[in-house]
Formats: C-alpha cells, structure tokens, sequence
C-alpha cells in the first residue's frame, strides 16, 4: 500500500496499517527470541564441551596417578642408577599423620598416594549410617580396611606427625611457666 498522509486514510486503512505493523513488529521480536534462543543453545553446548573435556583430562590424570601409585614400591632410597625413581632401601618412604580429630592416614612421599581407613569420618559423626554402609558391601570395607591396616604397618624410621588443639597439663614445676 502507498503511504499516505494519516490524514487521508480512512478508519479500516488506518486500522489495516496498524495491524499490518503489529504482525511485523511480533515477527520481529519472534525472530530476534529465536536468534537469542540460539546463542543460549550454543553457549550451552560449549559449556557442556568443555565440562566433558575436563573431565575427560581429569579421568586421564586420575588413570595415570593411579598407574604411577600401584607401581611405586613406596620405598625409601633410590641405591643404583636404575633404583633412583622407584627406592629400594628396607624403610618405606611414608608419613604417617593424625588429625586433631583422631583420623589417622598414610600417605607415601614418592607417589603422594593416601591410605585412609575407610569412613573414618562417618564412623565418627554419625555411626548408624557408618553402620549402614558396612552392612551394604561388606567385602569392599574389609578389603579396604586390610588395604589401610597394611598401610599403617609399613616399616619405616620416620616419627608420626600429628595435630594438637588443646593441650593441658596438670601443674607447673613454677609459677613462671604459668604465664
């Protein structure tokens, strides 16, 4: 339709513009929804991409540390060209650690590997679910558990480590000390 000047149009004509105008103007904000819709699409599918990929990296590391810890002798030493990487001296190169709450864990300073003894924290805060979970697989706590016991019996002249929060002492040799 010819532009006219408003004035020229009739009612219907104006009524027929403005309606014409309305459906482009809902066409537009429908296309311009779907293009917005879109780039949300994407963005999320890149983000997606990019979770899959660290995990992927992360489940690679994860493989490759668990290689490395299953062939460590967790020995100390390194006597001879060829034992320099993985120890063979009779002491384990190990920590033994206690939390100020009581847990108790390994851990070998070749490979960083941890043994700790199974739901130990659980056991701790909240002993009918601990109770629970042993109950459902049995087998794998055990096995864990030998996996831990071993662990703590490793020979090794290093002194266990630990937390204190609180000490207390009964008496003073003087009053000095007390202060």
């Amino acid at each position: 339709m010819a532009l006219k000047k408003t004035a020229e149009l009739t009612d219907d004509q104006v009524s027929a513009e403005l309606a014409a105008l309305d459906l482009e103007e809902k066409r537009l904000r429908l296309e311009l929804l779907r293009e917005q819709v879109e780039r949300e699409r994407a963005k999320r599918m890149q983000l997606i991409e990019a979770i899959k990929k660290q995990a992927a990296t992360i489940l690679k590391a994860q493989q490759r540390r668990k290689r490395e810890q299953s062939a460590c002798s967790h020995k100390k030493g390194g006597r001879g060209r060829e034992n320099i990487l993985n120890g063979n001296a009779p002491e384990f190169s190990i920590v033994v650690q206690t939390e100020a709450w009581g847990e108790t864990y390994v851990l070998c300073t070749r490979c960083l590997k941890e043994w700790r003894k199974p739901l130990a924290v659980l056991q701790l805060v909240n002993p009918l679910k601990f109770k629970e979970i042993v109950k459902k697989d049995k087998k794998a706590y055990i096995a864990a558990l030998e996996e831990f016991n071993a662990a703590t019996r490793m020979m090794t002249d290093n002194s266990p480590s630990g937390s204190t929060l609180v000490e207390f002492r009964q008496g003073f040799e003087d009053d000095e000390n007390a202060a």
